[in-house]
């Protein structure tokens, strides 16, 4: 049997990019020299804040800010289940230099007001630098008396505000339960277009159930001429207005909605949601060669 130590640096790294930071700082760093090293200088650093004990959350961050300054490996990758650690990482000044160069977030148990704060109002600015954002379970609209609802926050998600923004995906739960959840986009006009950059943009399809729910005119007259970009998507509750139900269960050809089909489309796949009485749900799936 092969010791662990007798691999090769690149297999290594392979092995700890599997794990989370916390689990590489507590196992591994001050194990020897190599291991030093090997995390310091060739390790992503991929943060999951549930991996991180309640008792010892503010020793590791600590001991993470002291980390990042000693080595300049800063995180590419944050995981958070819980908005109370989220914010209070997000908005200490000690880590604003360090989660500005974040790549990619990946939130649950959040609601749109926190969700809004920390991407456009925390001083890491996430707005500039995040590539890939995926809000999976739980992620819910505050009935709060607030301008950072839902809708707001999506009106900005898929924007110019994202600068960076390649890949979104959205699953969102009305904070009704069992409510579905409407994405309108009323503020998405030909007056106020702000085209947004992103690539792949997946509504739904979180391996969780979904009550968000995106209309066909929505996704034709106000999604697709914001997403000139757009390579790939995924609807998985796509609901056909009653005016467009006799129009074939394609990727659409006639003049009026094709003209708005961002050219780079390479990908899509839909679940096709009709009135109450039609049973002839399906899934549609096109692949431009």
């Amino acid at each position: 049997m092969t010791n662990i130590e007798h691999l090769p640096n690149e297999l290594l790294s392979m092995c700890l990019s599997y794990l989370d930071f916390y689990n590489i700082y507590e196992i591994f760093f001050h194990l020897n020299f190599r291991f030093n090293q090997l995390i310091r200088y060739a390790t992503k650093l991929h943060l999951h804040l549930s991996s991180i004990p309640s008792g010892k959350f503010l020793q590791f961050c600590y001991q993470l800010n002291q980390y990042m300054k000693t080595t300049g490996n800063y995180p590419y990758t944050l995981i958070a289940e819980d908005k109370h650690k989220l914010k209070l990482i997000l908005e200490d000044e000690f880590f604003t230099e360090s989660f500005s160069k974040l790549r990619t977030l990946i939130l649950s148990n959040i609601d749109s007001h926190t969700l809004a704060f920390i991407i456009f109002d925390c001083p890491a600015k996430l707005y500039e630098n995040l590539e890939n954002l995926a809000l999976l379970e739980n992620i819910t609209e505050d009935n709060r008396q607030s301008r950072y609802n839902l809708e707001w926050l999506c009106n900005n998600l898929i924007s110019s505000k994202m600068k960076s923004l390649k890949y979104f995906k959205l699953n969102i739960e009305h904070y009704k339960s069992n409510s579905p959840f409407y994405l309108y986009f009323n503020t998405f006009t030909i007056e106020n277009i702000s085209l947004s950059n992103l690539e792949t943009l997946i509504i739904g399809y979180s391996g969780y159930p979904t009550s968000t729910i995106v209309s066909f005119e929505t996704l034709t007259q106000k999604l697709f001429p914001r997403l000139p970009k757009l390579k790939n998507l995924l609807i998985d509750f796509l609901e056909f207005e009653t005016w467009c139900m006799e129009l074939p269960r394609v990727l659409p050809t006639t003049t009026d909605v094709s003209s708005n089909v961002p050219l780079s489309l390479q990908y899509v796949k839909i679940e096709v949601e009709g009135e109450e009485t039609d049973r002839n749900d399906q899934s549609i799936e096109h692949k431009n060669s």
